[in-house]
């Protein structure tokens, strides 16, 4: 009898677990799997345990973990950046970058990256900014480190006096 509840639990459980993971992702997207950068130039730098690919914490500073990752189109090859918060309990997804082809994005990886003060690229002398952009900046959440392997990164932190996310270059 105790095998059979066992059973039933396992029965009724798994698809209820598995509709919920699959709730957390927009609508036709799906996650990427690190086995589909293995024909690109820049598969090298990937290491576990997250690859780069997806990072989690709580963005945006109401108590809920959030989470950015790339994503996949179920149906097309297109290619994303999404962050996705919880305000109010509920899943709130938005597309952050695209990606035209997974070649680009290979290129790409993301991190966490600490709450604190930061220098921008204007100020180290990247680009013709200088006045555009602050010197520094900071930031009191985790925020997300967005860099191209081996070549430019930014930061993006959720920038509480505009209740949404902002990408501020930090090297060229």
């Amino acid at each position: 009898m105790q095998k059979l509840i066992f059973f039933l639990i396992i029965l009724i459980g798994l698809p209820l677990i598995s509709k919920a993971q699959s709730i957390d992702l927009p609508l036709g997207w799906r996650e990427v799997d690190v086995n589909e950068f293995k024909d690109t130039i820049d598969y090298q730098y990937r290491r576990p345990p997250l690859w780069s690919l997806r990072v989690y914490a709580d963005f945006d500073g109401d108590g809920h973990q959030d989470a950015a990752r790339y994503l996949a189109k179920k149906i097309n090859p297109d290619f994303a950046l999404f962050i996705t918060t919880h305000p109010n309990g509920r899943a709130k997804h938005k597309k952050f970058r695209s990606f035209l082809n997974i070649g680009y994005m290979s290129r790409t990886g993301i991190d966490l990256s600490s709450p604190g003060k930061y220098e921008t690229a204007c100020s180290k002398g990247y680009g013709s900014c200088r006045g555009i952009e602050p010197d520094y900046f900071s930031f009191t959440n985790p925020g997300i480190d967005f860099f191209t392997f081996e070549s430019a990164s930014s930061v993006i932190f959720w920038d509480e006096s505009v209740g949404d996310f902002k990408e501020i270059w930090t090297s060229d």
